[in-house]
C-alpha cells in the first residue's frame, strides 16, 4: 500500500489517544459494512487501518482520512 503522508495535499491519519473508541462507534453507525476487524486500531499501524477502511468503503485515502478527522 502506498503511504499517503507523502502525497501532495494529503492529510496524515492521526488518532489522538483515547478517541478511537468513539470514532469507531460513529463510523460503524455511518457505515454498517465496516466490521470490528476493519476498525481494529493498533498504535503505529494507522496505514493498515486506513487501507482496510479504504478497501471496505471503496474510498480514497484522503476521503477516509478526512472522514475520520471530522468525527
Amino acid at each position: 500500500m502506498e503511504h499517503t503522508s507523502n502525497a501532495p495535499g494529503a492529510v496524515p491519519l492521526v488518532i489522538a489517544p483515547g478517541t478511537w473508541g468513539h470514532k469507531k462507534f460513529l463510523l460503524r453507525n455511518m457505515h454498517a459494512s465496516l466490521s470490528d476487524s476493519d476498525l481494529l486500531y493498533v498504535v503505529g499501524e494507522e496505514e493498515q487501518l486506513l487501507g482496510r477502511i479504504m478497501a471496505r468503503l471503496n474510498l480514497s485515502a484522503q476521503a477516509v482520512t478526512m472522514l475520520i478527522h471530522r468525527l
